[in-house]
């Protein structure tokens, strides 16, 4: 994410995963990890160094990206921003996983 940057990011953080709902689901069915690209905010060398090889690793071009990984720790889907709230990007995750 570019969290004091990215319009998109934005959005998603309000309108998906501040919500409840996906709150709820995420405590549930996911691991999250936020790697993130900040302007303005500081972050040390080590951290810009590791979140880098990170986003070289998954083939991060823009943001928001999620990537979306299997209880076999493989990469299932890239994705981003969905309109539609929480309730509909809950489905669109599991889209992704089979659930």
């Amino acid at each position: 994410t570019g969290s004091d940057w990215c319009h998109w990011c934005f959005k998603l953080s309000d309108e998906v995963f501040s919500q409840d709902e996906f709150k709820e689901y995420a405590a549930e069915n996911l691991i999250l990890v936020k790697v993130d690209f900040p302007r303005s905010i500081p972050q040390s060398n080590e951290t810009k160094a590791y979140n880098q090889s990170l986003a070289q690793k998954f083939g991060v071009r823009g943001f928001p990206t999620i990537i979306i990984i299997n209880s076999q720790g493989n990469p299932v889907a890239k994705t981003g921003y969905q309109a539609g709230g929480a309730g509909n990007y809950i489905n669109h995750i599991k889209s992704y996983l089979g659930s």
